[in-house]
């Protein structure tokens, strides 16, 4: 093989472990990301995992006893959004740099109009997909 050839598989093979590492590290802090958001008042506290799932909820004993339920519900989803957004961005700074600028640019193309990934905007649809 070729000395030029070879140093050029050695640089990719270089490139692909960096790449593979900083993927791998991105994804074990990943997995441990949580977020907290609170409504405007304070009133309501709520915790998501990395997945954006609620595991958390913690209610002033005032809003808990005051508020109708169908407003204290509307306060816990609001709340549970926000921190759903904040994992969002962190899962971003921690993926935008180990994520090469093509397939960066395919992802920001795949976002729908409130900015969160919209995997049928690569794969698409299932449901159009089901009865073949």
């Amino acid at each position: 093989m070729r000395a030029e050839w070879r140093e050029h598989i050695d640089e990719l093979t270089e490139r692909y472990r960096t790449l593979r590492a900083g993927v791998a590290d991105a994804q074990r802090r990943i997995a441990e990301l949580t977020a907290t958001a609170r409504d405007a008042d304070g009133r309501i506290t709520v915790t998501v995992d990395e997945r954006g799932r609620l595991t958390s909820v913690q209610l002033d004993q005032a809003a808990a006893r005051s508020l109708p339920v169908d407003e204290l519900g509307a306060l816990i989803v609001a709340a549970s959004q926000a921190a759903a957004a904040q994992i969002d961005a962190q899962r971003e700074a921690l993926l935008t740099p180990v994520i090469p600028d093509d397939v960066r640019e395919r992802l920001a193309e795949a976002r729908d109009d409130t900015g969160r990934l919209d995997v049928t905007r690569i794969f698409g649809d299932p449901r159009e997909h089901a009865g073949e």
